[in-house]
């Protein structure tokens, strides 16, 4: 198992294995030295309380964001308190017509004397019921509405923040050594799909460490890589496109088995969300294949050679409901078809 990988300085460039010593920006993730910044003791406090950005641009950045999505949701939440009084005032008309008719059953004597006068009520309480019919239908129009304008929002919060991540990347299937240079592994990648990376072409990379990083020593863990431009990273996206399937073995890694590197874009909590929310319904849609595609969409196939399903927001997850008699196909045994990777992605994919 590797030590904790260290954390670089955006100003000196030196690497740092304290955390404590450095502070993140809250937009962009670099770190900065106390002492770079010339702070120390009570000053450093200080500053801890209060949210870093790295520059005005990245306070900016932050703000509008914050400001945008705040304004939006806000929009949301008056639309659904709209339809929700208009819901209350539907429930406390048929409340009114509910008791009514308690008072008709109750007055037989009088509807018998007053047989026209009722007829009249009825027909009035006639009139109010297709009106009320009508009602549940504008009201369950508005409803789909705002569910449009929910999921319109949160797609449009997440195209904001995956511009945010425009230049980073992820790498699995890449294990775990002693002493691992990251950095030489990314440009080795790049090397054997035939791309040079340019000097300085990558401002940070590390292992995304989870729960279960400590069980074992073979852990894939995957390696988040921000490289300085978005065109870094497609033109090595390109290469790997047209080099095709890249085994570990290509890279100087001993496997017993063929295993492979993927490369995928750094995903918002949106899409990990998606992602999360798609394999759970993997086994209970019969799906084969599920994976994170380009630009923040989810990719499904129930079999090799079967249509690849899109799915972009949470109302594209119902694609996925349709349930089928076929066996319950067991991703991580890659039984059937063609070899799938150790993360249930089709080998032809990317």
């Amino acid at each position: 198992m590797s030590e904790v990988e260290d954390i670089l300085c955006a100003i000196c460039s030196k690497p740092e294995k304290d955390p404590t010593k450095v502070i993140e920006c809250l937009y962009c993730f670099k770190s900065e030295h106390f002492k770079c910044r010339n702070l120390a003791g009570e000053a450093i406090r200080k500053f801890r309380k209060q949210p870093f950005y790295c520059s005005l641009d990245c306070r900016n950045l932050h703000a509008a964001t914050t400001t945008k999505s705040s304004a939006e949701e806000s929009l949301v939440l008056k639309e659904l308190r709209t339809v929700l009084t208009e819901i209350r005032e539907t429930k406390s008309e048929l409340s009114e017509v509910r008791n009514t008719v308690k008072e008709i059953e109750k007055s037989q004597d009088f509807v018998s004397t007053k047989l026209d006068g009722i007829l009249s009520e009825l027909q009035e309480l006639k009139i109010n019921q297709n009106k009320l019919k009508k009602d549940v239908v504008v009201l369950q129009s508005d409803q789909r509405k705002v569910e449009e304008t929910v999921s319109n929002l949160e797609l449009e919060v997440d195209r904001i923040n995956r511009l945010a991540l425009s230049a980073n990347a992820v790498i699995l299937g890449v294990p775990m050594k002693a002493s691992e240079n990251l950095n030489q592994i990314v440009e080795l990648i790049a090397r054997t799909v035939g791309y040079a990376l340019p000097p300085n072409a990558i401002l940070d990379c590390k292992r995304l460490v989870t729960k279960d990083a400590d069980k074992g020593k073979n852990k894939t863990i995957p390696i988040k890589v921000v490289f300085a431009s978005e065109k870094f990273k497609e033109d090595l996206f390109e290469r790997k496109k047209a080099h095709g399937q890249l085994l570990l073995s290509a890279i100087g890694f001993e496997s017993t088995i063929a295993r492979k590197i993927i490369l995928r874009d750094d995903l918002t909590s949106y899409g990990i969300n998606l992602l999360k929310t798609a394999r759970e319904k993997q086994a209970e849609a019969d799906f084969k294949y599920i994976w994170p595609g380009r630009n923040g969409v989810i990719l499904a196939k129930k079999t090799d050679g079967a249509k690849i399903e899109v799915v972009r927001c949470q109302n594209d997850l119902s694609k996925l409901d349709r349930p089928s008699n076929k066996r319950q196909l067991d991703i991580s045994s890659g039984s059937s078809g063609s070899p799938s990777t150790p993360h249930g992605f089709p080998a032809a994919k990317r």
